[in-house]
């Protein structure tokens, strides 16, 4: 009965130290790409402006709380939080939230909003 008690401890601290190490397995780890822009209500798929949209706004997000952004051929590092589910994006001093709808990523600012999907 000790060696079963000793083993179930074992591996519940096995699980734990996973998850800490893991960052929790947070849902906005990835590499995500543009799918769709709302402007003032109206939304864009497949291109926006002349631009392919999943060529427009890449995405990586890293468990060690970084992210990189490559927008239009340039790319920004910066960081990233999440809380109580809403992820707070941010580079060169700009933030902006986030959540995960319907496996999509929307960013949103005041009218604008960005979908994004996680790359396969």
């Amino acid at each position: 009965m000790k060696v079963k008690k000793l083993l179930l401890s074992l591996m519940v601290l096995v699980v734990i130290f996973s998850l800490v190490a893991c960052g929790g397995g947070s849902k906005f780890v990835g590499e995500w790409q543009s799918v769709a822009i709302e402007e003032n209500g109206k939304k864009y798929e497949g291109e926006y402006m002349g631009q392919t949209l999943n060529n427009l706004m890449q995405l990586e997000i890293k468990k060690d709380s970084t992210l990189v952004l490559k927008d239009m051929g340039f790319s920004v590092e910066g960081t990233w939080s999440e809380k109580d589910g809403v992820g707070t994006f941010t580079v060169e001093d700009e933030s902006i939230n986030g959540k995960i709808i319907d496996k999509q990523l929307v960013l949103e600012d005041g009218e604008f909003k960005i979908y994004l999907e996680k790359k396969k």
